[in-house]
């Protein structure tokens, strides 16, 4: 992000940083299609003085999607974006390449939950289960759970001032889920 009362003094800022950015980047060994323009604003920032709207200001931003394949690298590669100018994180994504084994597990447990359970409504009306008539699938979904991910050692100020610290990033753990509807035949 950058601010000035000119636009295009603003946006020519943001535009040297990103430059410096995706520079330093690639010099570090991140594959330049990896690095990728993801959100650009320009907006007027306003002064209202005696009932008057005047633009005090312009803010320029723009935010670069950077995908990193090594958890190990992540910390590194934010200090490096930094460390040419960024001024901002907007957060971070985590996903796996390659999440169908995951997916199949997750959707034959899900299968399995189903089958169980009309089982036992089954048996409570006296029923038992002789087949599927219609079984879709309602979706198979991986998100990061983040709980319980990240710890911290605590130390006084003394301390902490002779270190020199670079980001930390723990990877999150990956859940993947599935829902599926069943319509069970039973006698």
């Amino acid at each position: 992000s950058a601010r000035d009362k000119d636009v295009l003094k603003a946006q020519q800022e943001v535009n040297r940083v990103i430059a410096a950015i995706r520079e330093s980047l690639i010099a570090k060994g991140v594959a330049e299609e990896n690095i990728n323009t993801d959100y650009m604003n320009i907006y007027a920032i306003y002064d209202y003085n005696e009932d008057q709207e005047q633009i005090k200001a312009y803010n320029a931003s723009s935010t670069l999607a950077i995908k990193v394949t090594k958890m190990d690298d992540v910390g590194a590669v934010i200090d490096e974006a930094f460390a040419a100018g960024a001024n901002t994180l907007n957060g971070i994504t985590f996903s796996a390449s390659n999440t169908d084994e995951a997916r199949s597990e997750s959707m034959k447990a899900a299968v399995a939950e189903a089958r169980a359970k009309a089982e036992v409504l089954a048996e409570a009306a006296g029923m038992k289960i002789t087949g599927i008539k219609e079984i879709s699938e309602g979706g198979v979904f991986s998100y990061a759970n983040t709980v319980g991910n990240f710890s911290a050692k605590s130390m006084d100020r003394e301390e902490a001032a002779d270190i020199t610290y670079g980001t930390v990033v723990q990877a999150a753990k990956l859940l993947v889920t599935a829902s599926v509807t069943i319509i069970f035949e039973a006698e």
